[in-house]
């Protein structure tokens, strides 16, 4: 007699699964070296791997290449402050050729950068105050 039922084991290995960039939206500020990893559990090929970052000034509608940001590495200037920028990577892996994976956008804020004042170009004045007083008296 046949059974009407039959236990099977499917086992999946090597899936294929797209690659990952990390970029730390903290550190998208003017003049501060932002570095965005590729990851792919499929191991990448280094010889075949090519990054470039893009920039939108429209919230992400339409994405330019930035001239020259062809490394996993980039720093914003100036003219990008408030810009949207991410990371793109093409590359092989072992799954095959012509994969891309690209990083969550990040907003540029300003430089961290304290101003420089000049001394001569200021004046201070000092003053105090009693308690319950209205007015300032100079020092």
């Amino acid at each position: 007699m046949l059974a009407d039922t039959a236990a099977v084991t499917i086992s999946v290995t090597n899936e294929e699964e797209p690659g990952v960039v990390t970029l730390d939206a903290a550190a998208a500020r003017v003049g501060t070296q932002l570095t965005a990893p590729l990851s792919d559990d499929d191991e990448a090929d280094a010889q075949t791997t090519a990054a470039r970052w893009q920039k939108s000034g429209d919230s992400g509608a339409a994405w330019t290449d930035i001239a020259g940001a062809t490394s996993g590495s980039y720093t914003p200037v100036a003219a990008e402050e408030g810009m949207l920028l991410r990371a793109v990577f093409s590359y092989a892996d072992g799954h095959g050729r012509n994969k891309r994976a690209e990083s969550d956008e990040v907003r540029v804020t300003g430089s961290n950068v304290a101003p420089v004042f000049s001394r001569a170009r200021w004046r201070f004045r000092w003053r105090r105050t009693r308690p319950r007083a209205r007015r300032w008296a100079s020092r």
